[in-house]
């Protein structure tokens, strides 16, 4: 029987060595999207907004009645800022 030649050809390891460089590239470009998927705060902040619109609910489509009424969102935005100044008042 003869042994295995313990030290592996050039063309093993320069073919093993690329398969290793094809992965890294592959992770770090995965890395990279993940990074730049967390970097864009405006697209975050928009999916998050869809989300909690999704997940609120509007009894009689409130939230229609006031987006097409200007006078209707003005009154609605004034009664909340008098609602919280009223909040923060009595805290004090």
């Amino acid at each position: 029987m003869s042994t295995p030649d313990p030290t592996p050809s050039p063309a093993r390891t320069v073919e093993e060595a690329r398969e290793q460089i094809e992965e890294t590239r592959e992770e770090l470009a995965e890395t990279v999207e993940q990074l730049a998927a967390k970097a864009d705060v405006k697209a975050r902040a928009a999916d998050k907004l869809q989300n909690v619109r999704e997940a609120t609910p509007d009894p009689g489509g409130l939230r229609r009645r006031i987006a097409g009424d200007p006078a209707r969102a003005g009154i609605v935005a004034a009664v909340a800022a008098g609602v919280v100044v009223g909040v923060r008042r009595r805290r004090r």
